[in-house]
């Protein structure tokens, strides 16, 4: 992903903070800047994966991030 787009997904994720809990947006911040570095290497994601680099939480709170972060609006 280009720079302006991490920025941008960043930007929209602090600004709903007040929606969600804190620990999902470090879950999307982490899985953004997985996804960002190198995407063309990773031509196969799972949910392994995202959940590897993302902060040890609670499985529901991944799954939160990872819905959040699928979003049509996203």
């Amino acid at each position: 992903m280009t720079h302006r787009i991490v920025l941008d997904l960043k930007s929209k994720i602090k600004e709903n903070l007040d929606h969600f809990d804190t620990e999902v947006a470090e879950v999307c911040y982490a899985i953004i800047d997985y996804v960002s570095v190198g995407p063309t290497k990773k031509s196969h994601l799972s949910f392994l994966d995202l959940y590897r680099v993302s902060p040890k939480v609670d499985e529901e709170i991944f799954y939160d991030a990872v819905f959040y972060l699928t979003r049509k609006n996203i």
